[in-house]
């Protein structure tokens, strides 16, 4: 649980469940939108922040504005919902949420994404296009070795590798996005 605990400030079930509701409901959807409407950074900035998150958020603003024709927010849709659904499975694996909680939590996101979102292919552009901008706000410096990272490991989900005649995503379909109510 440290990893959870030291990355995301997760210490319970109490925090799992917010984070997953807020990256559920705003996260990365509600930031490029934001980001996207502002008409300069400042509008984004306050007076807590120290010389580095001024710095980040220029860049963010200018990755938003950069990309706000090409892409709705509904793009982020798999960079939260990907990170929603790991820190699930983490907080089962940890004992936070019980499995059936899991399965009822994991079903739900698959909904959420498959409102926004149309293929696998789709879902990793979208998590590395979130990852993008993720690493431009926290400053990162490595921000293109890490994309280059996730890129090959997204890759490998889609296609598999050299020795595999097709990667696991490949295996697995696309949810089915299911009316609410009652099928007659």
């Amino acid at each position: 649980g440290s990893l959870v605990r030291r990355s995301w400030g997760i210490g319970g079930r109490g925090d799992l469940l917010d984070m997953i509701r807020y990256l559920a409901q705003d996260g990365y959807i509600l930031r490029f939108q934001l980001y996207g409407e502002a008409a300069s950074p400042e509008e984004l900035m306050d007076e807590t922040m120290d010389e580095d998150e001024l710095e980040s958020t220029k860049r963010a603003w200018r990755f938003a504005q950069r990309y706000k024709s090409q892409y709705a927010p509904g793009f982020m849709a798999g960079w939260d919902i990907g990170r929603a659904a790991m820190l699930t499975r983490w907080g089962c694996y940890l004992g936070w949420i019980t499995e059936s909680e899991a399965s009822g939590i994991l079903w739900d996101l698959s909904q959420k994404v498959v409102d926004e979102l149309h293929s696998w292919r789709e879902f990793a552009q979208s998590y590395l296009f979130g990852g993008l901008m993720w690493k431009l706000l926290c400053g990162d410096s490595s921000a293109g070795s890490y994309l280059g990272y996730i890129a090959d490991a997204a890759t490998d989900l889609l296609t598999g590798k050299a020795d595999q005649d097709g990667g696991q995503w490949r295996d697995c379909p696309w949810p089915a996005q299911r009316k609410i109510g009652f099928v007659l």
